[in-house]
């Protein structure tokens, strides 16, 4: 009897380990700093220009979400333990996520960072299947100017042209807290000053008709107008025929609309998985 009963209680504390999301056995497992430039050596910063990637514990032909950190296009990193939390509770909901690292300015300056984008989601596309995802459900998204970048690939299909994709390379967009206007750095770049400027720089500039859905979310506490901006923005993609659904997260500020994503049960995090989860052709339930 007190064998059975020792049995149990290790049964019962294996069965919670295996559970626990901070568990070996339920991590994601990692590759990093993976390439995704050809001749990247060759190009000033190149060496930026790498992403790690999380795969999750079980499954096949899931998901795939290109996600691009924040930073104002002059700094940043996808390996923050905020980012690497982030990631690892994104995988955990059953997709893989590319967490993706781009140049900034000054060393290089308006468009190279989007392009780099652009390079990157070419690279999962042709690579992710190799490790079990489905390169038909690629899903882009990032927090502040990595959602400011993610929208203008999303909307300016110039980029994703040449790398030899279209606007079908997605089957989605989620945009935590981007910038829809002209970017406050690619102003700086322009001489432009601090106004308001809407020009080939802004998301806003390119909205057209898009054959995948957008996620647009937003903090109660966000920065100066990001939430009115990211309302025009659904606005004008509404109008143009795309789908979008938008919220506004009451007791978010900018930071931790993302900081907090990676923490046990987080709004944001559920949101992100259903969407990305249902994105595609071939969605499955996570």
């Amino acid at each position: 009897m007190w064998m059975r009963f020792v049995s149990a209680i290790l049964g019962c504390v294996v069965s919670l380990f295996l559970a626990s999301p901070t568990g070996v056995a339920g991590e994601p497992s990692v590759l990093p700093d993976l390439s995704y430039r050809e001749r990247a050596s060759e190009m000033k910063d190149g060496d930026r220009c790498r992403l790690d990637l999380y795969l999750p514990e079980k499954g096949a032909n899931f998901p795939v979400l290109v996600w691009l950190h924040g930073g104002g296009l002059t700094g940043g990193s996808k390996s923050t333990d905020t980012g690497r939390q982030a990631a690892r509770r994104l995988a955990e909901g059953g997709m893989a996520v590319a967490m993706v690292e781009y140049r900034f300015n000054p060393s290089v300056s308006f468009p190279a960072y989007v392009d780099d984008v652009a390079a990157a989601i070419a690279w999962v596309r042709a690579n992710i299947a190799q490790h079990g995802g489905n390169p038909q459900r690629v899903v882009l998204g990032g927090h502040s100017a990595g959602a400011y970048l993610a929208l203008m690939v999303a909307l300016d299909e110039q980029y994703l042209r040449a790398h030899g994709l279209d606007a079908r390379a997605l089957v989605g967009l989620v945009a935590l807290s981007g910038q829809t206007s002209t970017h406050f750095t690619v102003r700086e770049e322009r001489r432009l000053g601090a106004r308001l400027v809407v020009d080939d720089a802004a998301p806003l500039f390119h909205v057209g008709r898009r054959p995948f859905p957008f996620l647009l979310l937003t903090a109660g506490e966000d920065l100066p107008l990001r939430v009115e901006e990211n309302r025009l923005l659904a606005a004008a993609l509404r109008e143009a025929g795309s789908a979008v659904e938008e919220r506004v997260f009451e007791g978010r500020s900018h930071g931790t609309i993302f900081s907090r994503i990676g923490t046990k049960d987080d709004a944001v995090a559920a949101m992100i998985i259903r969407f990305v989860q249902n994105a595609g052709p071939q969605a499955e339930a996570p």
